[in-house]
């Protein structure tokens, strides 16, 4: 069964940490110092090289499409942005979600609590569609942290090269 809304109407939540919103224009700076590292940009599709603060403010506008979302992940304490998840409407019925984080905010839980929350988000708001997430096995913090949050590995190999499948299930979490 298709489900016809869009990512658009996705609302902010809070986590126990962070404040999770769709970003805007004025993320872009911001967005940029998290995103411009040669291993955030190597690990993500969408570009070939690193982004210049027009590129950031392009991924930005392209939440307004309805088809993707980029939500932003802010401490409370100080309103940093310490990560970003992305969400990606696929033709298949699923909801893709990919994320990262600065390089100063790793390795102290933000990223699998900010993921944990976008899914729980997505979950509730479209429930008709699956949640997948691609990953490297290699990359055994991201898919250690995937699979603490509920996803598994269905046998499938990736779209985008050396990638596995993942999918998330409902109760699956670890935490």
């Amino acid at each position: 069964m298709s489900d016809n809304r869009t990512l658009t109407m996705l609302p902010d939540v809070d986590s126990e940490r962070l404040r999770l919103r769709p970003l805007v224009l004025c993320d872009a700076p911001a967005l940029l110092e998290i995103t411009d590292e040669a291993d955030v940009i190597a690990s993500i599709p969408f570009f070939e090289s690193a982004p210049t603060l027009a590129d950031i403010e392009a991924l930005i506008r392209r939440g307004m499409s309805g088809n993707e979302q980029f939500i932003g992940a802010t401490r409370k304490t100080d309103q940093a942005l310490v990560a970003v998840v992305g969400c990606h409407l696929r033709n298949t019925g699923d909801i893709e979600i990919g994320y990262w984080a600065g390089a100063a905010y790793r390795r102290q839980g933000y990223t699998r609590e900010a993921a944990a929350s976008v899914v729980t988000l997505l979950h509730a708001t479209i429930p008709t569609r699956r949640i997948i997430a691609e990953c490297r096995p290699e990359n055994e913090v991201s898919w250690h942290m995937l699979q603490s949050i509920g996803f598994r590995h269905d046998g499938q190999a990736g779209t985008r090269p050396g990638r596995k499948h993942l999918i998330w299930h409902e109760g699956g979490s670890n935490s």
